[in-house]
């Protein structure tokens, strides 16, 4: 019965992360297309398009170092999903306010150059990644699912 119990229990946290892999993918191709749309890449070229959406997130990881653990982490450590939805907000506003206070001591442009609509695609894409991979990690490390 326990080793029923303790297979159904797997089986479930193995569901719940490929649910995280397909959030994910979907994410990155939200990323190519916004990168696509908002860099101007047309006519679509996908390898050019893949090549300048992973140098935006890395430049985005670069800029802001280990300020990404704290939107992980929390969605590691927050267990209901409308707790960790509502982290997506929240994160975008934290990071734009961040990037008024800092980034352009940082290399980032000034917000009031870059704009509203322009911080939340900046910052939008990023984040959702950041809370998607902590809730993983939150799933992979809980004991209890």
């Amino acid at each position: 019965m326990q080793a029923r119990a303790t297979e159904g229990a797997l089986m479930a946290r193995l569901k719940s992360l490929l649910g995280h892999l397909a959030v994910l993918l979907v994410i990155l191709i939200l990323a190519v297309a916004l990168a696509t749309w908002r860099g101007g890449l047309w006519p679509f070229d996908p390898r050019w398009s893949v090549m300048v959406t992973g140098a935006g997130l890395a430049l985005q990881v670069m800029g802001w170092g280990l300020v990404w653990v704290v939107p992980v982490a929390l969605a590691a450590l927050i267990r209901p999903l409308t707790g960790r939805l509502a982290l997506w907000p929240l994160g975008m506003l934290g990071f734009i306010a961040l990037h008024a206070a800092l980034g352009p001591a940082r290399g980032f442009a000034p917000l009031d150059v870059l704009g509203w609509p322009g911080a939340v695609a900046l910052y939008a894409i990023p984040v959702a990644l950041a809370l998607v991979l902590g809730s993983a990690l939150g799933t992979l490390f809980r004991r209890h699912s």
